[in-house]
């Protein structure tokens, strides 16, 4: 497991804290380079701070009526009566069998939110939330080709200075993809995969949302620095999960 380059809070590897979870963001399709490496606490359950896995099923309610008159259309005695049937007059000692039939259609890709209330006790860990929150940004980000865009222009690709926001006709390169692993320090003191969890497949960050006010009003430290913080982010994995996959511990 490679050493994780940001973390927060700092006890957060120390022997106290035995729960955490790594971020890692890595190259795109089959590039797994290692880019820039999170380790954040578990979020628990106060104040807003949690996790949820997110899975939906998608299915399509079908009435048997309309099954068998569908089916039954192409055979002319029985299509008849059954047409008959599903119409306005009612078939003579009986009824149309009113069950409703659910038909599986898809499964989305599971959705992952993560929600942290972050206080900084010091300095250091002031810079390192500031840091964390860029590093989560940037790589969450697309790239532009060929250059840099001026936020305080208009217009991607144009820029009337001296052309050092200059780029290739605003095409973007994808933003980097992400690995969460969740740890745990056993009995003996090594770090291990916490496998009573769901494990989360390769994705990508489809939501990312700062909260600077989570107690209500603004509050900084002497340099400005803001006294806490809520980040919010929401984790789309990269393909369907099925159920060997789900077998397998995802």
């Amino acid at each position: 497991m490679p050493g994780p380059r940001l973390a927060f809070p700092e006890i957060v590897q120390d022997d106290q804290n035995g729960h955490w979870m790594n971020i890692q963001a890595v190259g795109r399709g089959t590039d797994n380079t290692p880019q820039a490496t999170v380790t954040l606490f578990i979020p628990g359950g106060l104040n807003g701070s949690n996790m949820v896995w997110e899975t939906n099923h998608e299915y399509q309610e079908a009435k048997l009526s309309r099954i068998m008159v569908g089916a039954a259309s192409s055979i002319p005695i029985v299509g008849t009566a059954i047409a008959a049937a599903a119409g306005a007059a009612p078939m003579a000692g009986g009824a149309i069998n009113p069950k409703v039939e659910v038909l599986y259609r898809d499964t989305n890709l599971r959705r992952f939110q993560f929600s942290f209330i972050m206080a900084p006790s010091s300095s250091s860990e002031s810079r390192t939330l500031k840091e964390i929150v860029k590093t989560l940004r940037k790589f969450s980000s697309p790239t532009l080709v060929g250059g840099r865009s001026d936020p305080e222009e208009g217009y991607i690709g144009l820029n009337s200075g001296a052309g050092n926001y200059l780029s290739s006709g605003g095409l973007f390169l994808s933003p980097s993809e992400f690995r969460i692993r969740f740890y745990y320090k056993d009995k003996n003191g090594v770090w291990q995969d916490n496998l009573n969890v769901p494990r989360i497949g390769r994705g990508i960050i489809e939501h990312i949302d700062i909260n600077y006010t989570p107690q209500g009003e603004w509050s900084t430290f002497h340099d400005g620095a803001p006294t806490s913080a809520m980040l919010t982010m929401v984790f789309r994995e990269m393909r369907v999960i099925d159920s060997q996959n789900v077998e397998d511990g995802y």
